[in-house]
């Protein structure tokens, strides 16, 4: 699949989403199939579309009008399927003239389930001519799932366009426009002040530029030319109140969350308080990434895998994969961090069960090292082909076992065989008199 991504305008059309979503709220891609890069994605701007949502909040009918040249409304669509008007431009020649379409992509509520043709999908497609006398439908056909993404950056009660930081922000970027300008007029005034010239100088031409010099004859020694008022403007309380509006911008668009260690100036924090920090700002973005994860990414990978499945470019199912169901995991830099901030509850786990360990040892069984290394590598996004698979684990631990076993064995032997050797070795009339000693029917003596 990454494949198909990277052969497509995939990364294109998400990164043009994603500036859509930053700016309005609201984005929407069609992801249609495609002979040369399997899928095919065309994105939309705000204003030339609408959404509609179902019960569930769930965007499920999108509706976009665009322009379409003559000539490419009857390739497209045929010259059987267009209006009377088209008809007419066509054999004019007048392929360049531009007309409106509407595309409607919506739920099939009347469709027959036992047919599997185009008119009979789930989801139902339409193409209409919006100049003609009677809205000529173009095409009408369907898909079998629904065809666009459509992410929402927040969404708060029945709303069914999103909310964006741009619109928070929106007040204080007009503020901060006009702030330049008054900023830009207040130097104007001070580097070119307007003059005020005796009428003998109307037509004359003066030379304003610097070390210039205009010749004039004066009818008064004070007649020369001079600013019409003194300006002397004093721009740091406009400064320091733009410096507070582009503050409160980068802090609706998060600026501060993605730069929040490249601005730190106190270079005393502790790690802890650093984790905590990352912790408390990756929290904020918490709901708008499991909006995007729902409304863009786990579509965009669904409908990418039917396409290659219809393709016929999947390759044979593992024998360990069937019958299992597939869970996608995401490996941004934004979801690594969000799912390493369980490590800190992790840590804090690990080191007050250590403390407690030193007063009862017994406690160390609670914790499953084994469990603790997956979860604790999936939270950082370590490389699964660096962990190694639990089973191959226990033949390695058993293997270990088997192999201290047999040096256990080995050095037992080693041990009886000294013992043996040794014994060997005694006196045997000191070896009675000992038997004596344990026996206790005689005492310890000479043996005659």
């Amino acid at each position: 699949m990454r494949e198909v991504f990277q052969r497509s305008n995939t990364y294109r059309a998400l990164q043009h989403m994603y500036l859509e979503l930053g700016a309005f709220g609201t984005a929407a891609s069609f992801l249609t199939e495609d002979y040369t890069d399997v899928i095919r994605h065309y994105p939309l701007t705000i204003g030339e579309f609408s959404v509609a949502t179902d019960n569930r909040g769930m965007v499920n009918t999108l509706a976009r009008k665009y322009r379409m040249t003559v000539g490419n409304i009857v390739r497209e669509f045929g010259i059987a399927n267009v209006s009377t008007g088209i008809k007419d431009a066509w054999d004019r020649h007048r392929v360049d003239d531009w007309r409106e379409v509407i595309h409607i992509v919506q739920p099939r509520e009347d469709r027959d389930d036992t047919k599997r043709d185009a008119k009979n999908m789930p989801w139902a497609s339409t193409y209409i001519e919006v100049a003609c006398d009677h809205q000529k439908v173009l095409r009408e056909s369907g898909f079998e799932i629904f065809p666009a993404l459509c992410p929402r950056w927040q969404t708060a009660g029945g709303d069914i366009y999103g909310h964006s930081p741009g619109m928070e922000s929106l007040g204080d970027i007009k503020q901060l426009q006009q702030e330049q300008l008054r900023k830009g007029q207040g130097i104007d005034y001070m580097s070119q002040p307007p003059l005020q010239a005796p009428t003998a100088m109307k037509n004359v031409g003066v030379d304003s530029l610097p070390g210039g010099i205009s010749y004039y004859d004066a009818t008064s020694p004070h007649s020369g030319i001079r600013t019409q008022f003194e300006i002397r403007l004093d721009l740091n309380h406009l400064l320091a109140d733009i410096q507070d509006v582009r503050g409160r911008i980068r802090s609706a668009f998060y600026a501060d969350l993605f730069l929040m260690l490249a601005n730190q100036t106190d270079a005393r924090m502790t790690a802890t308080e650093v984790a905590e920090r990352h912790e408390e700002k990756l929290l904020m973005l918490g709901p708008v990434t499991e909006s995007l994860h729902n409304e863009l990414l786990d579509p965009h990978v669904d409908i990418t895998f039917s396409r290659m499945l219809k393709a016929g470019i999947l390759p044979l199912v593992p024998e360990e994969l069937k019958g299992m169901d597939l869970n996608v995991e995401y490996v941004s830099v934004l979801a690594q961090a969000q799912r390493a901030v369980g490590t800190n509850s992790v840590d804090r786990f690990v080191s007050n069960l250590g403390v407690v360990a030193q007063i009862k040892p017994e406690v160390i069984d609670k914790l499953d090292v084994d469990e603790w290394a997956d979860a604790y590598s999936d939270m950082l996004g370590v490389d699964p082909k660096m962990i190694i698979p639990g089973e191959q684990v226990a033949l390695v631990r058993k293997q270990r076992a088997q192999a201290q076993a047999q040096a256990a064995q080995a050095e037992q032997q080693k041990l009886q065989s000294e013992t043996v050797r040794n014994v060997g070795s005694v006196d045997p009339s000191q070896m009675g008199d000992v038997m004596n000693m344990f026996s206790g029917y005689s005492t310890p003596g000479t043996v005659q």
